[in-house]
């Protein structure tokens, strides 16, 4: 049986193929949160250690910053051992993985200087995770 989308040439589509595509783009789903779960650790690392060596200004945020970024560490390495068990992923836990992302950046520049925080940079990787997905 011949069949193709409009515009596109025709690729003989068959009962396999259907399920060899459905199965590669589940592996591809898992594949794409495991490198994204990877950076994350890097990144909240990173973003630990910054704020050890360089404490946040106002001060007065600063037990609450370093308490975020602990606690983005804690739930990036949870979610990256938690993602090397699973075998499948559902679009909407990765929806929700991104919105965490988006939250913890949210609030750390929050809590630190506003758009001048050096923590803006983890909305380029929010950014830089939605366009890998």
């Amino acid at each position: 049986m011949l069949s193709g989308r409009a515009g596109s040439p025709h690729v003989p589509i068959t009962d396999l193929h259907r399920r060899f595509g459905s199965l590669a783009a589940e592996d591809d789903l898992i594949r794409v949160e495991r490198v994204i779960s990877f950076a994350r650790v890097l990144v909240s690392a990173i973003a630990l250690l910054a704020i050890w060596l360089d404490p946040p200004k106002p001060a007065r945020y600063a037990s609450i910053t370093y308490i975020l970024a602990a606690t983005y560490v804690a739930a990036s390495v949870l979610a990256l051992l938690w993602l090397r068990r699973r075998r499948t992923l559902k679009r909407g836990e990765a929806l929700l993985s991104h919105a965490a992302d988006v939250a913890v950046a949210a609030a750390l520049t929050l809590f630190t200087d506003g758009p001048n925080s050096p923590f803006f940079t983890f909305f380029v990787y929010s950014l830089l995770a939605a366009a890998y997905r």
